[in-house]
């Protein structure tokens, strides 16, 4: 099976579109947030759209160090706002649930943000 591999997007809404339209398992491999060119309106929608396909078990999502500095804001990364916070915490329930640490896709391939 094709397994596609989509990491860092920082709000780029046209990648996730994209990657959502190819064939095969799709994992989302963190930083779906923060850019210095891209609004926190489009990091959301980003959000929504991979939550929305991991929900239906459709994708799979790992946790990226923008998210986690949103969930644990004690460890801020660059391009923080107080918007992205603002609605990381309204999703915050939903993303607890679909986000993971890591995926095991065999016995001997981890997949991870980074490290």
């Amino acid at each position: 099976m094709k397994v596609t591999f989509i990491g860092d997007i920082h709000g780029q809404v046209e990648i996730v579109k994209k990657a959502l339209s190819k064939r095969g398992r799709k994992i989302f491999v963190g930083d779906l947030v923060d850019s210095f060119v891209r609004t926190p309106i489009e990091s959301r929608k980003c959000v929504e759209l991979v939550l929305d396909v991991a929900e239906a078990g459709k994708a799979e999502v790992i946790y990226g160090n923008h998210e986690l500095s949103y969930l644990f804001p004690q460890h801020r990364c660059s391009g923080y706002t107080n918007a992205t916070y603002a609605f990381m915490q309204e999703l915050r329930p939903r993303i607890m649930v679909a986000f993971k640490s890591h995926i095991m896709l065999a016995p001997d391939f981890l997949v991870t943000h980074a490290g």
